[in-house]
């Protein structure tokens, strides 16, 4: 693994609206047809025209190219796939070109349909990792009603945010699960008094293991078996 494509890759999502290159593009295909991980999860990997497919985002500008994975539901498939999918942005990171993980801005079903998806597989998402009965709060995924009550919005703002965010609260019901979104804004002050009751109640981070960057697989692994009892540490 590349130290200095780690350290030097970083989000871009104003770009400078040059097309991708065919030798670019082929590179990048020829290293995806290759790509494994760790956890021997087949992940596909497609490079998708935004104009041919009508793929947008409100906070990506100057690209009309995007790269989108899907797996099969089995063990470990989260970690197979967004580790490939760290991969190809390292990949890219090392041909000059910016990339950008993003999928709270981007339409779903519009992908989903880009990427041809059948019944046994996802695009991941963050409920696929909780257990049932479980809690997630977002500051990415779509607002809903529930965020819509607790801010004290009027009625139409209420049913607006209850459209947009009935496929979410669905997926949640399913297993059980809740779901809250939350809007987070820059706060100094707020970040002062954090660090001031940190250093008066003496917080410390629990860490469970530390492991070295060339056994990333077994730190992802042990995270995946739910048994750690505090943080997992990555040394770099």
């Amino acid at each position: 693994m590349n130290m200095e494509l780690i350290r030097a890759r970083h989000s871009v999502r104003t770009f400078d609206g040059q097309s991708l290159k065919k030798s670019d593009r082929q590179q990048l295909e020829n290293y995806l047809s290759q790509l494994a991980n760790p956890f021997h999860i087949p992940v596909e990997f497609r490079l998708l025209d935004a104009r041919e497919h009508h793929l947008s985002s409100p906070v990506i500008l100057g690209t009309e190219w995007y790269l989108a994975a899907k797996v099969k539901r089995q063990e470990h498939f989260e970690l197979g796939y967004g580790y490939s999918f760290e991969s190809v942005c390292l990949f890219a990171q090392g041909l000059g070109i910016g990339t950008v993980m993003l999928a709270a801005t981007l339409s779903r079903e519009t992908f989903e349909k880009a990427m041809e998806l059948r019944e046994d597989e996802v695009l991941p998402k963050e409920f696929g990792i909780l257990k049932n009965g479980g809690h997630l709060v977002s500051l990415r995924a779509m607002p809903n009603k529930a965020f819509a009550i607790r801010s004290g919005m009027p009625l139409m703002k209420r049913l607006l945010f209850a459209a947009a965010g009935r496929k979410v609260d669905q997926m949640a019901a399913r297993k059980n699960q809740t779901y809250d979104f939350i809007f987070v804004h820059e706060d100094g002050a707020g970040l002062e008094r954090l660090s001031a009751l940190f250093r008066e109640k003496h917080i410390e981070t629990s860490v469970d293991e530390v492991f070295p960057l060339a056994d990333t697989a077994k730190a992802l692994q042990k995270v995946a078996s739910g048994k750690s009892q505090g943080k997992t540490i990555i040394r770099i």
